[in-house]
């Protein structure tokens, strides 16, 4: 076995990993999309795509640019800083997305202490759900 058996084979390797991924993210797609309309995860596959598609466009734009020495440079940094910061912004808009969910506000115990008797009594923790908080009339549970 030569080298360029060697290098075929990874190469051969990585198109079929690649091939994978891209059946995996299609099949992902197919499924979120059909997600009813508020779903937070449709708005993360639409952030997503716009990312990519503007990832590509940018790939796009870059190689007629190449051939001009000295600028071909300089577009590539400015694409390296523009889709970095780009990219970055996902977190923001999945915070976004995810904060706006139905389900979103997740009841989270109030723990409340009572005043140091001869015996300790147990914290107070008190559950609510998004409508009892809004009503301010939680039932309270001894734990």
């Amino acid at each position: 076995m030569n080298v360029f058996d060697s290098i075929t084979s990874i190469v051969l390797a990585l198109l079929l990993f690649i091939a994978l991924a891209i059946l995996i993210v299609a099949v992902w797609a197919i499924k979120v999309s059909q997600l009813p309309p508020g779903n937070p995860l449709k708005a993360l596959l639409g952030a997503v795509c716009r990312r990519l598609g503007f990832t590509v466009g940018v790939g796009l734009a870059a190689l007629p640019v190449q051939v001009i020495p000295g600028f071909d440079a300089a577009v590539d940094i400015v694409a390296f800083l523009g889709l970095a910061i780009f990219w970055a912004t996902l977190i923001h808009e999945i915070k976004v997305a995810f904060a706006d969910a139905p389900g979103a506000s997740v009841a989270k115990p109030d723990v409340k202490h009572e005043a140091p008797h001869a015996i300790a009594a147990p914290p107070t923790f008190t559950v609510r759900s998004l409508s009892e908080r809004r009503d301010k009339a939680a039932p309270r549970l001894r734990w």
